[in-house]
Formats: structure tokens, sequence, C-alpha cells
């Protein structure tokens, strides 16, 4: 998503269903980040969301691990 089509209700209806939001803060605006968040603490978000700080596939696939794994103990 760009800025100019960044609004709280368009991002609820592309993830409010999703089991886990993966948010990638090096890619992503601020505006973005802080509306995912402001949906998780409304209560309008059905998973989880988790923010990975970086950049690399690898980096972010161990984060995506991480959480998962730590999920299920």
């Amino acid at each position: 998503m760009n800025e100019a089509n960044t609004s709280r209700n368009r991002v609820k209806s592309k993830i409010h269903r999703c089991n886990l939001v993966v948010l990638i803060t090096g890619y992503m605006s601020h505006r973005l980040t802080e509306i995912v968040f402001s949906l998780k603490d409304a209560g309008a978000l059905a998973g989880d969301v988790l923010q990975v700080s970086s950049k690399g596939k690898s980096g972010v696939l161990r984060g995506i691990l991480d959480h998962v794994e730590s999920s299920t103990c």
C-alpha cells in the first residue's frame, strides 16, 4: 500500500481475518504501522501482529519462525 490509499478502513478490510500480520517495519510507513497496531488494540484483527525489524529474507523468516515456535509452547 502506498501513502495515498492508506486509510484505517482500507487496511482493516485487507487484514482483519488474517491469522498473522507481519510488519516489516523497514519497508513500511509509520502511518501504516500505527494503523495496524491501533486496529489490534481495538480488537478489530483476528490474529497476531508481529513486528520484524530485519529487512533480509532470512531475518524476517527467522522472526516469523521464532514467533510461531513461542506461540505453540
